[in-house]
């Protein structure tokens, strides 16, 4: 009986996806590189996932206006909702977005848009992987009218 409970469970591993990241390892917190911006400044992406399935998606630009240093905040948003991870797919359900702009003044209130959050499609298209303290994701950007391939790189900030 044993034997054949381990051939079994030796068969199942066998035929499970071995590249598929576990969805605890996306667990933490996860920044780009900072991204040069044009004609000033910067941006750096953020992302903290927790084991109670809630995430934080955040972007911050830096040194965008006049009179700002280079690590001078300059604007930024954030999300933040549920996630669910399974066999390299990730699908996000956001349910607070949050922007403020030192445009509008330094000690300008955030602007926060509480959306009725729809439940996370696991049919998104948003894939993952991690390699070491590498996660990259692929998704579907719309920076105009038509959907764009897009790949993501962060590296383990915790």
């Amino acid at each position: 009986m044993r034997f054949a409970f381990a051939m079994l469970a030796a068969t199942l591993l066998a035929c499970s996806d071995p590249a598929a990241p576990q969805p605890g390892s996306l667990i933490g917190h996860w920044l780009t590189e900072p991204q040069p911006l044009l004609p000033s400044g910067s941006h750096q992406y953020s992302l903290r996932y927790g084991a109670d399935g809630r995430y934080t998606s955040e972007v911050r630009s830096y040194g965008l206006y006049a009179g700002q240093a280079a690590t001078d905040l300059s604007a930024y948003v954030q999300l933040t909702g549920t996630f669910r991870a399974e066999a390299g797919r990730i699908a996000y359900a956001t349910e607070r977005i949050v922007r403020w702009d030192h445009f509008y003044g330094p000690e300008s209130a955030p602007v926060v848009q509480e959306p009725a959050g729809a439940p996370p499609r696991p049919d998104d298209g948003t894939r993952y992987e991690i390699r070491g303290d590498r996660l990259t994701l692929h998704y579907l950007s719309y920076p105009l009218d038509a959907p764009v391939p897009t790949t993501q790189v962060y590296f383990r900030a915790d």
